[in-house]
């Protein structure tokens, strides 16, 4: 499967290349209209680059955020837990916040069954 998706971006690749002297000047002088063009959209549309800057800016927030969010759950898996089993975790990862509820009375905290007496 490889070996036809190369063969296929290849034969793409070749179809696109020019092929006499005279396209490659057509395609060079079209590509440096492009960039040129691009270079001065800011210029011609200052309303639609702050927009996309403000886009940006709260997608890289959002980023850093959710960088921020992964970091912290790693921390707290870090294998403490399997270092010292009888030790109760300090703090726990909860995207619903870190506060017990405390809805359990003791006979919900009890076994349900132990197995038989011995």
């Amino acid at each position: 499967m490889f070996l036809i998706r190369t063969a296929f971006w290849l034969t793409i690749l070749i179809l696109l290349l020019p092929a006499t002297q005279e396209q490659q000047k057509e395609v060079y002088g079209t590509a440096e209209a492009a960039v040129k063009d691009l270079s001065n959209f800011c210029y011609r549309n200052p309303v639609v680059c702050l927009q996309t800057k403000t886009a940006f800016d709260t997608f890289t927030q959002k980023a850093q955020f959710g960088a921020n969010m992964v970091m912290d759950f790693v921390k707290d898996f870090d294998g403490s837990e399997t270092a010292n089993a009888d030790a109760q975790p300090t703090r726990r990862f909860s995207l619903f916040g870190n506060k017990s509820q405390n809805t359990l009375n003791q006979n919900d905290a009890d076994p349900a069954w132990s197995g038989p007496a011995s």
